[in-house]
């Protein structure tokens, strides 16, 4: 086979050994060339996994270009605005601290074909060992997960690179477990303070129970995807409906009127009546509402069993009957046994708040103070409901259709009464 050789453009890269060749990805399915809106990052940033590189205008349209290495942007090979730039054309080149990219001086030879096509002549690449880490998030949580360090996995990406199947492989054949997750309970040191001889105070000290609580907290929030939705309600038809519920002699409040609505909501969106069980959602066969409320002496608990098979009526009376019961309502704002919690603070003023999910907890719901305000010069009354959801376990859809259930029962109280 006879090859003829091209010499094109003088001047060429010299990259270093570790270098990164970053290259124009395909962001669509039928995406064949792209063109380079924005570059977000300059040469010589350091860039981490994670970080946006550029935006790239597909051909359905602009997205951000995420990179899972790690380094600094060396280089820039495809300025801003450049169109038609085809998939796998490399755009930029990522090194790692330390490492060098210059010129040279020399002619690159490109072996071409004659008339019969074209063959390209490959050398076998050499493995690479690098003295800094380049690796995905992905590959990173299970290092940390399984108490692995990086150097002692062997890697096969391009460049020496750790992919995740290295470590998955690592894993399998070590037999490793998982390492648990544990709450660091040791709080940071706080410095002294003096306090001027004329200051007196007294010391309160934090009781266990609260530091308990403190500690479920913080392993709740940093374990667990919150993700937050509200919706406001105008709620004039549910005390209209109070007040001509209590001429016929029947007592409600607004509070048995949250745990039906809750209830029916859930009987509505069944994804949304489950627990966390290890980390996967267990759906539930009884749809069981707990409810706390906040007065001078603290919050107050109490739960509903079955909530979505009993009338307003009957909720109210399972209320009053738990009031004058020792043990009907529970000091705290903790689960008390109910499968969903709603956390009322209308009494403290407060408009709008989220809280945090205790687990086995997948979501919570919180309400606001009723506020009045002026729709077409008509003083009108509204409640703002806050959800609070596991983001893993329960989709944006399943808890969007859950609050414009409730928002719908609620505004029509006369629904959950035929219900």
């Amino acid at each position: 086979m006879k090859y003829q050789y091209a010499f094109l453009h003088n001047s060429v890269l010299r990259l270093a050994e570790n270098a990164i060749e970053i290259k124009m990805p395909s962001l669509s399915p039928t995406m064949t060339e792209g063109t380079i809106v924005k570059w977000l990052k300059k040469e010589g940033d350091t860039i981490t996994p994670g970080d946006v590189l550029c935006e790239i205008q597909t051909d359905k349209a602009v997205v951000g270009l995420e990179i899972e290495e790690e380094g600094v942007l060396s280089k820039i090979l495809v300025p801003e605005n450049t169109q038609n730039v085809q998939l796998g054309a490399v755009i930029a080149v990522l090194i790692g601290e330390g490492d060098a990219i210059t010129e040279k001086e020399k002619p690159v030879e490109m072996a071409v074909e004659s008339s019969s096509g074209v063959k390209t002549v490959e050398t076998p690449s050499k493995p690479v060992k690098r003295e800094y880490q380049v690796c995905g998030p992905s590959v990173k949580k299970l290092l940390t997960e399984y108490g692995i360090k990086y150097s002692d996995v062997p890697s096969s990406g391009p460049k020496g690179n750790l992919l995740k199947g290295d470590v998955l492989k690592f894993i399998q054949d070590k037999k490793l477990k998982q390492i648990p997750f544990k709450v660091e309970s040791k709080a940071p040191k706080i410095p002294d303070v003096k306090l001027s001889e004329d200051l007196s105070h007294v010391d309160i000290p934090v009781s266990s129970e609260r530091r308990t609580v403190a500690e479920q907290l913080i392993h709740s929030k940093i374990a667990m995807p919150h993700a937050y939705m509200n919706v406001d309600c105008k709620i004039d038809n549910v005390f209209s409906f109070i007040k001509k519920m209590k001429q016929d002699g029947l007592e409600i409040s607004l509070n048995d009127f949250l745990v039906k609505s809750v209830a029916t909501a859930l009987r509505k969106v069944p994804e949304m009546n489950v627990m966390n069980l290890n980390g996967q959602a267990q759906p539930l066969n009884s749809i069981n509402v707990s409810i706390t409320v906040a007065n001078d002496s603290g919050y107050l608990s109490a739960t509903i069993n079955n909530a979505d098979e009993l009338t307003v009526q009957l909720v109210s009376e399972q209320m009053n009957s738990l009031a004058s019961q020792a043990d009907g309502w529970k000091l705290g704002k903790e689960p008390v046994g109910g499968s969903f919690r709603i956390l009322n603070l209308a009494m403290t003023g407060i408009s709008n708040f989220s809280e945090i999910i205790y687990p086995p907890e997948v979501a919570v719901l919180t309400i606001g103070t009723v506020q009045y305000v002026f729709e077409e010069e008509m003083p009108v009354q509204r409640m703002k409901a806050t959800l609070s959801f596991n983001n893993q376990l329960i989709s944006g859809n399943e808890a969007g259709s859950f609050l414009n259930n409730l928002k719908q029962y609620l505004e029509n109280p006369l629904t959950i009464c035929l219900s």
